[in-house]
């Protein structure tokens, strides 16, 4: 996987970027969990989000949707809290987002 994320994050197309994610939900098997007991994982990449254990993939992509970084959070982590982490380092001129990352924290350092 890393070795795919390097070869496309090579010459980005960067006059704009977009920043999404999205949600999967993991089996109660999947979390190492004993069926019917739903305990907070530790040390993983997975936490509780309405009814199920699951994970979110916010992704930084260049203008031609070419992946140049990723993250991966419990379930319960909003998308617009990782939007910074995934933006460090990369300056463009548009940044592209869902209605949900219109927060006044972000918007600012994108600014910067």
């Amino acid at each position: 996987m890393e070795a795919i994320h390097c070869h496309f994050a090579q010459g980005p197309d960067l006059p704009s970027i977009l920043n999404d994610g999205t949600i999967v939900r993991a089996h109660s098997c999947a979390a190492g969990t004993p069926q019917g007991i739903l305990e907070e994982p530790q040390e993983q990449a997975l936490g509780r989000f309405q009814d199920g254990i699951t994970f979110v993939i916010p992704v930084m992509v260049d203008a031609l949707g070419n992946p140049l970084d990723f993250i991966l959070t419990g379930g319960q982590v909003a998308n617009v809290t990782q939007a910074n982490t995934l933006k460090e380092g990369i300056k463009v001129t548009y940044a592209l987002m869902e209605k949900a990352s219109d927060a006044d924290k972000l918007i600012e350092q994108l600014k910067l």
